[in-house]
């Protein structure tokens, strides 16, 4: 059985759309778990009017953003898989099944993904392809598998080792993911996604700041780095400057500038082209850089 967390927030118009493409695959040993972010529109009435029994509906007390909106619905899955989707995206009718095709098919396989056709204001944003075949940790590491990998189906003794951290480093559950299991990525469009441009999170109405995100993010940059950042400096110091320089931000808004510095020298080093990177080193370097930074940001 796989289970879809499918989260919502004040999504009454699309979620209708976006459970029948669950509800209608052609693999149906499935259990729907719609995790709602404390929804003010009319979420629970609709749900309340669905008796299909693979339906499980949760509804938060509180908005509490994307994070723990999906954290929840991990914990209270009861299949052997999970896949985490949004309430205003659709699945094909043979997604699923050619998910467990291939979780069958490759039996050491722990992770499975497939793009989506990403739709931006109805209109498709194209992506490189990244060939069927195994993903290997320099490829989650380097980014190299496009952002419209959004079908990902996990074992659920994987899945329900992480969660999800911050707004916007998503990306720390595929490092996760991949450090815990084998992952086989399949070259084939299961998915439209639906994005609106400047589109806010799905799942939670609060409105932070960047420096509030960013300064949210660097602690688990540090972590990632510490147990990564050897060898993404070896295979890719660009990359490896990039994630230092988002460590350095946050760490410098929050004050906390030695370490912030160290981050910021690495960014500027392994990155030297990059002008931005060498202002935040100043900044570190300077006495009054972190107040002049959050009055900047």
């Amino acid at each position: 059985m796989i289970t879809i967390v499918l989260a919502t927030y004040n999504r009454e118009d699309t979620l209708p759309k976006s459970l029948r493409s669950v509800l209608k695959q052609t693999h149906q040993d499935i259990e729907v778990l719609v995790v709602d972010d404390g929804s003010t529109d009319g979420t629970e009435q609709l749900m309340k009017a669905i008796t299909d029994p693979r339906v499980r509906y949760i509804k938060l007390s509180n908005n509490s953003g994307a994070s723990m909106v999906r954290n929840r619905g991990i914990q209270e899955a009861r299949g052997d898989y999970i896949l985490v989707w949004d309430s205003d995206d659709e699945l094909y009718p043979y997604a699923l099944e050619k998910i467990i095709s291939t979780f069958k098919q490759q039996p050491t396989v722990s992770i499975v993904s497939a793009p989506a056709r990403i739709l931006i204001g109805g209109k498709e944003k194209t992506y490189p392809h990244f060939s069927t075949g195994e993903v290997m940790l320099a490829d989650i590491l380097c980014k190299k598998l496009p952002s419209n990998e959004k079908v990902r189906v996990a074992r659920t003794n994987v899945m329900k080792q992480i969660s999800y951290k911050s707004r916007n480093i998503d990306f720390l559950v595929n490092v996760e993911l991949i450090e815990r299991g084998k992952w086989y990525h399949l070259d084939e469009m299961l998915a439209d996604v639906h994005n609106s441009p400047n589109e806010g999170s799905l799942t939670s109405s609060r409105k932070k700041k960047n420096a509030q995100y960013a300064i949210e993010r660097a602690s688990h940059l540090v972590g990632f780095l510490e147990r990564h950042g050897a060898y993404l400096k070896a295979i890719s110091a660009p990359r490896y400057a990039d994630y230092c320089y988002g460590t350095a931000m946050g760490l410098l808004l929050a004050g906390d500038v030695k370490r912030a510095r160290c981050y910021a020298h690495d960014a500027a080093h392994y990155h030297i082209k990059m002008v931005p990177y060498w202002v935040l080193y100043i900044l570190s370097c300077i006495p009054c850089g972190s107040r002049l930074l959050r009055a900047l940001y």
